[in-house]
């Protein structure tokens, strides 16, 4: 296979392919759909490209630990619970003494020291991936129960956290996490840009990314090898549930309060498709984290995209579904096969032409 067959039956390839044409169809919908302005006022870029970026920031997120996760040949039906939990206990250390009344309301305060109002949600969150971890590694239990167990009781521990009440908080240096801008870029793409680039390092410049692959590949035949395939799995699952912490944050801070009900809801499924239309097999082994940060800016031009369309709220996921179908039905092999040989055939069809 040469190098050019080789790209045409890229699932990558076909995930750009797809952006692009649903950019060029929000382009001729909207013709001012690329136009980015700036505003002196709050010293941050806009437009539908920055707002398309900005707004899919959570999904990449849990999204680069989900895609180590599949690689490993597992799933995690638990990170939407987890960004619930790590946006309730960040608002329960900004607001909650209840012995002091002069906290029972919103204000620009914190009650506890702001480094607990992070660190702490963030330990949670890297205890609860754990607990996901040794539930899979060690006692060998399928991963779509053993995280069914953290999706079903995620909420709950976050309501327990915040007795049941959705704190509100106009603390500034916690909004500024979601709703900030540097370098006229709102702060969301900064941490997401370190997130992506802090995963890419550890998988690429490490072994650990090889062992992962490997894991996926044949879990028994790297066991036999000496890989420690269950310190592997667990720190897969221990990085997902901590980068699901940093989204709650975000979450969170974007509406400046917890909603232990809504936030995170089907950022899974979200999370779980993003990686698949970016190239990573469902059954394990080689992943992309570039495929799947194009992924996850697909889903969410999607959304643009149905917007701009006018669609009633009440049909945005079918008509959501209809494209991400059409998306992952070219990614599939048999269409990928296909391109390859038609591009194969009327290369050998040339040649003969010629000679």
């Amino acid at each position: 296979m040469n190098k050019r067959e080789s790209i045409l039956k890229s699932k990558l390839l076909y995930a750009v392919i797809a952006e692009a044409l649903i950019l060029l169809v929000c382009l001729i919908i909207r013709p001012d759909f690329f136009k980015i302005s700036y505003q002196p006022e709050t010293g941050m870029l806009y437009g539908s490209l920055i707002d398309i970026i900005n707004r899919s920031t959570e999904i990449t997120i849990i999204a680069m630990g989900m895609t180590l996760v599949i690689a490993t040949g597992g799933t995690d039906l638990s990170v939407g619970a987890v960004v619930s939990v790590s946006g309730a206990l960040a608002l329960k250390f900004i607001r909650w003494d209840p012995s002091n009344p002069l906290y029972s309301t919103p204000g620009d305060y914190s009650v506890y020291p702001f480094w607990m109002a992070l660190a702490i949600p963030m330990v949670v969150c890297l205890l609860m991936g754990m607990f996901n971890g040794a539930l899979i590694a060690k006692f060998k239990m399928q991963p779509i129960i053993a995280t069914l167990v953290l999706m079903v009781a995620g909420r709950g521990i976050a309501q327990i956290a915040t007795n049941g009440k959705q704190f509100t908080t106009l603390y500034s240096p916690f909004r500024f996490i979601g709703q900030g801008s540097f370098l006229a870029l709102p702060m969301p793409i900064w941490i997401t840009a370190a997130c992506v680039a802090g995963v890419a390092l550890f998988t690429r410049l490490t072994a650990y990314g090889m062992f992962v692959e490997s894991v996926g590949i044949n879990p028994n035949a790297s066991r036999v090898s000496g890989l420690k395939s269950d310190r592997i799995i667990m720190i897969a699952y221990a990085l997902t549930a901590f980068l699901a912490g940093i989204s709650g944050l975000i979450y969170s801070s974007r509406i400046s309060s917890c909603d232990s009900n809504n936030a995170g809801l089907n950022y899974e499924l979200d999370a779980i498709l993003a990686v698949v239309i970016g190239g990573t097999n469902m059954s394990g082994g080689k992943f992309s984290l570039a495929g799947t940060v194009i992924g996850s800016v697909i889903i969410r031009t999607i959304t643009t995209f149905v917007l701009y369309f006018g669609v009633v709220s009440e049909a945005i996921m079918a008509f959501k579904a209809m494209i991400i179908a059409v998306v992952i039905v070219l990614q599939s092999e048999p269409v990928r096969k296909w391109m390859g040989n038609r591009r194969r055939g009327t290369s050998i069809a040339g040649g003969v032409a010629n000679a």
